[in-house]
């Protein structure tokens, strides 16, 4: 069994699948928090997880952010910086974004970026070196770019959306059952943050059975304060 995890309005959206190409359209789940993640997914041998894992210092930024922005280029800006971990304790975008300032050179952050807190947060309390033997970082949007072989216009557009189900085609069974769930969950799950988890099982195969066709960024990444692998995969 293998996983994919991707961030939505609702907490988490996940995607299992025993078999890949999934033949049988994949189970989905939506979990409030990333412990509950953990929990659906105790029996899958790999669990990828949209979400910056290792943090870096006061000051400094993770090697792995800047290397996937390199590989995008011009969509080099669907990759958020990882804040340093001590700006987790700021509880207003204006507070952390006046801190993420002090620490860099005047440079403020965004609000989607400060959404991301919360769920930072949510891994602080479970996240350990022992847990990334199996679940892993990933950025999304290299893995559409790597199966599409370019770029691909942006997912919250039309366009974007329908070239990424077409890349699913031959991968991923029952659109139509999987699009009728995503409706159902109305606002709670937006259906760019659907595609993304289903992509992720692409990654997920790689890592369960054959390591060497993913790729990590960097080749050696650097761990943490906390012990935490500092990569995003691909």
């Amino acid at each position: 069994m293998i996983a994919s995890a991707d961030g939505c309005p609702a907490g988490w959206v996940v995607a299992i699948t025993e078999h890949w190409p999934a033949l049988a359209p994949p189970h989905l789940a939506v979990c409030r928090d990333f412990a509950t993640v953990l929990a659906v997914t105790a029996g899958c041998a790999v669990v990828v997880v949209d979400i910056p894992i290792g943090l870096p210092a006061d000051g400094q930024s993770r090697t792995c952010d800047e290397r996937a922005k390199q590989e995008l280029g011009a969509k080099a800006s669907s990759v958020f910086y990882a804040p340093p971990r001590s700006l987790l304790t700021s509880t207003t975008h204006k507070d952390f974004s006046d801190r993420h300032r002090g620490q860099f050179n005047g440079d403020g952050i965004s609000i989607q970026a400060f959404g991301l807190v919360e769920k930072l947060r949510e891994l602080e309390v479970v996240m350990t070196p022992a847990w990334q033997t199996r679940v892993r970082e990933f950025h999304p949007e290299l893995v559409w770019q790597r199966l599409a072989g370019r770029p691909l216009p942006k997912k919250r557009e039309r366009e974007g959306r329908e070239a990424r189900w077409d890349l699913l085609r031959s991968l991923v069974a029952g659109r139509e059952e999987l699009t009728a769930w995503r409706k159902r969950a109305g606002s709670a799950l937006k259906e760019d943050d659907l595609l993304d988890a289903l992509v992720g099982l692409d990654l997920g195969h790689r890592l369960a059975t054959n390591p060497a066709r993913a790729t990590c960024l960097p080749g050696n990444p650097p761990r943490d304060e906390r012990g935490l692998r500092m990569e995003i995969w691909f």
